[in-house]
């Protein structure tokens, strides 16, 4: 009895992060679990629980020699990734919006041009957003960190509804004057906090202005 819970909380666990969070090693080992399962039951569970016995079998069915249709998600029959692509771009205001791309267009275009400029400093002129004294800089700026938190929430939050509904694509865009430094501050600092966070999604990052960077 105590083997078999220790094996439920295991697969609710591994399946909650590899089905619903869809982040598929997680589910390399169910397999194995609902095998232990298999076995267990062959002597039937310890206590009359019919319905719980129902449902491990139907686990021992999906879970304990898995095929092609296995590695599909149980809901939607798809395979068990995200297949969602999220490009990230910095741009200048100066050169128009970036191009749409993706099955359906949209996404996010966040303006930082209401933020401090480094641009505008000597120092800063020839320094782009990957410069460590540009980051340094911009983040001695408390309404910089508030503009992240505001964008990163927002981002974070459609991500996690795009993967639950299967799409494929978004754009997440920041734009500044020069698209140099602050745009693309803010454009590697969402890259790096999406793979973080997901990183089931494949995440692209483009500078458009960089062949026009001052060096």
């Amino acid at each position: 009895g105590f083997v078999l819970i220790r094996l439920m909380q295991a697969m609710g666990a591994y399946g909650y992060r590899g089905v619903f969070q869809r982040r598929p090693r997680f589910l390399l080992s169910l397999p194995k679990a609902a095998r232990t399962v298999e076995h267990l039951l062959q002597d039937g569970l310890p206590l009359p629980l019919p319905e719980l016995g129902s449902v491990f079998w139907q686990i021992v069915k999906r879970w304990a020699h898995p095929t092609a249709e296995a590695d599909a998600d149980t809901h939607t029959g798809k395979a068990l990734d995200s297949g969602l692509v999220i490009r990230i771009s910095s741009f200048s205001y100066k050169h128009g919006y970036p191009d749409e791309v993706g099955e359906h267009g949209g996404g996010f275009v966040f303006d930082c041009r209401a933020l401090p400029n480094p641009g505008r400093e000597e120092k800063y002129r020839t320094l782009s957003g990957l410069d460590p004294p540009v980051v340094q800089h911009l983040e001695r700026h408390q309404e910089v960190h508030a503009f992240w938190e505001n964008t990163h929430s927002l981002v974070e939050a459609q991500v996690e509804n795009y993967l639950r509904r299967d799409f494929r694509s978004l754009t997440i865009s920041y734009g500044c004057t020069g698209g140099q430094h602050r745009s693309v501050y803010f454009a590697e600092r969402m890259a790096r906090q999406l793979r973080d966070r997901f990183p089931d999604a494949e995440i692209l990052v483009t500078h458009r202005e960089r062949p026009d960077w001052m060096q």
